[in-house]
């Protein structure tokens, strides 16, 4: 389909970023990644997927081409349009193996390299299992919806709705965080469920069902409960396990991804999967929620119980998820519609919104 000389990699984990101090290679592994999905472009179009193009001088900012449209209304399992021209649609590119693009009838979507195809991983199997019928269908399934799988170039793409990241726009009210807690938690008890550890969960693997500009942050009015969706993507780190393990007593030695980012001192040996799951959720929502343990003071030793604790006595997903609705039930109508002044919490310190706010 091109007589374009062939830039791709050989192996999918060659598009990842560098691990480099050196800027000039750096760049110059951004320049070939961007390359490589342009010379992708005709065959996902033959699929009736437009890629978005590179814009200004960083091939990594990209946006919708003219055609096709937006879809106007775009209904689940797509993002809401959460912008009005397509430049305030802006995909900013964070890892190489992602690129949004446009179907055919004007929906947003990303592209994602999964594998080699002679060469399934498991995050390939966790995603055809997460997206099998009867698993699907589990209202607590709160993973990103894979529209189909593709191979091209002897690679396996997975076409998913495009969700932007879940924590850049605004929390108005209580009730807003307590929605998307409960629907981020409510699917780790799925994974778990199912001995699913995910291994990577970190404040970008988790999504909004919304389309906005990449870098415009506390955007309003984008969380009604009523329509708000929240899941959890990106199984590159992950492991799934036999229905036959308990997720009180299992152990194994996985790799994961996330002990630099949340500050976690890594296990020596064997250690417990879920257990570390739990305590990465804990780490990055007790961020973005506890600074409302003035309005619902029971937040605060929930989380401390959730972190604080050893892997034996942590609760599971499922008990973290019960304690929660307790909570949750024992929560008057006026605190859960209370405005949400603050932004975050950090070691014991809370951060207003207009000290954020201000340096945007």
């Amino acid at each position: 389909m091109s007589t374009v000389e062939c830039p791709l990699f050989q192996k999918a984990d060659d598009w990842d970023v560098l691990d480099t101090d050196d800027d000039h290679a750096f760049h110059q592994h951004i320049l070939r990644v961007a390359k490589c999905w342009t010379f992708l472009k005709p065959y996902f179009s033959s699929h009736g997927y437009t890629l978005y193009c590179g814009v200004h001088r960083d091939p990594w900012d990209t946006l919708a081409e003219p055609l096709p449209k937006a879809a106007e209304n775009p209904q689940h399992p797509y993002g809401r349009r959460a912008y009005k021209t397509d430049k305030d649609g802006l995909f900013g590119v964070r890892c190489g193996r992602v690129w949004a693009a446009r179907d055919d009838r004007g929906h947003d979507v990303v592209i994602k390299l999964i594998c080699n195809s002679d060469n399934p991983t498991n995050e390939y199997k966790i995603l055809q299992y997460l997206n099998e019928e009867g698993v699907r269908a589990d209202p607590r399934n709160h993973t990103i919806p894979v529209l189909e799988f593709l191979t091209v170039k002897d690679y396996i793409f997975a076409i998913m709705p495009r969700w932007d990241e879940a924590f850049l726009a605004d929390f108005g009210t209580v009730v807003e965080l307590m929605h998307c807690f409960e629907q981020l938690l409510e699917c780790f008890e799925f994974l778990h469920e199912h001995r699913i550890f995910h291994g990577d969960f970190q404040d970008q693997n988790a999504g909004l069902n919304i389309v906005a500009h990449s870098y415009k942050y506390f955007a309003l009015g984008l969380r009604d409960p009523a329509v708000a969706r929240y899941a959890v993507y990106d199984f590159g780190n992950s492991q799934r396990y036999s229905r036959n393990v308990s997720v009180r007593d299992f152990r194994a030695t996985p790799w994961y991804n996330f002990q630099n980012v949340l500050r976690i001192k890594a296990p020596t040996g064997a250690f417990n999967p879920f257990a570390l799951d739990v305590l990465s959720f804990a780490l990055v929502l007790q961020r973005r929620v506890r600074h409302i343990e003035n309005i619902i003071p029971a937040i605060g030793p929930y989380f401390d119980r959730l972190i604080l604790t050893d892997d034996a006595e942590r609760p599971t997903a499922h008990e973290a998820l019960v304690e929660f609705r307790q909570i949750l039930s024992q929560t008057t109508s006026s605190q859960l519609s209370e405005k949400v002044t603050t932004l975050f919490w950090e070691d014991g310190k809370v951060v207003a919104k207009m000290t954020i706010n201000s340096i945007y």
